[in-house]
């Protein structure tokens, strides 16, 4: 799994192909089971995404892609990031997590991003506001806000953050600008709830 930074984790959710393909852990409690089966709900839907077997739109809920998440965030976020939610708004995506910036492995090319880097090491509450919208088969997002132990971050500094993230990310991903989705998708709405996600070949 590659290693993901707090700042725009939450739209490599969508935009990263192959990023949640893992299948649910089978270890689990009795109390686990809810988030279990609600993860391997999440897991089944991506599969017939990236297989293209659907055939309607596809509705991935919050709880689903939460349960995902819980049951596979040492794969997916490579311990940079626990605790993680997701909280899908209309059009918006508010991502919340402990994160380690240092855990992430980033290489930053300005001195100011970096310096943000050394004076926010370790364990941090993090919470990023992600605005998408996407159609004819492309994706467009922007960080509405970022917030580190509760602490607002300049807009420059985000944009220049999620900038050169953006760029190392294979395709690219940098805010404002258009990137191919994932899977063939047509377009993939975020509605109060849920990820409602569009088939191209339906």
């Amino acid at each position: 799994m590659r290693k993901l930074n707090p700042v725009i984790l939450s739209l490599i959710l969508i935009a990263a192909p192959g990023l949640l393909t893992r299948a649910a852990d089978d270890h689990a409690s009795a109390g686990d089971a809810s988030r279990l089966a609600l993860a391997r709900e999440c897991q089944q839907k991506l599969f017939e995404l990236q297989e293209r077997q659907a055939r309607q739109p596809v509705v991935i809920s919050n709880d689903e892609l939460n349960a995902y998440l819980v049951e596979n965030q040492d794969d997916i976020f490579n311990s940079a990031a626990r605790d993680v939610r997701v909280r899908l708004q209309e059009n918006r995506m508010t991502f919340r997590a402990i994160a380690n910036l240092k855990k992430a492995n980033l290489k930053l090319d300005s001195f100011l991003a970096n310096a943000f880097m050394w004076i926010f090491s370790g364990d941090h509450q993090v919470e990023a506001t992600i605005l998408f919208q996407s159609d004819n088969y492309r994706g467009r997002y922007e960080v509405e806000s970022l917030r580190i132990r509760g602490i607002p971050i300049p807009g420059l500094l985000v944009e220049s953050l999620a900038g050169q993230v953006g760029h190392r990310q294979r395709p690219p991903m940098v805010p404002g600008e258009p990137f191919e989705l994932p899977y063939n998708l047509k377009r993939c709405d975020i509605v109060s709830g849920a990820l409602v996600c569009y088939p191209g070949w339906q």
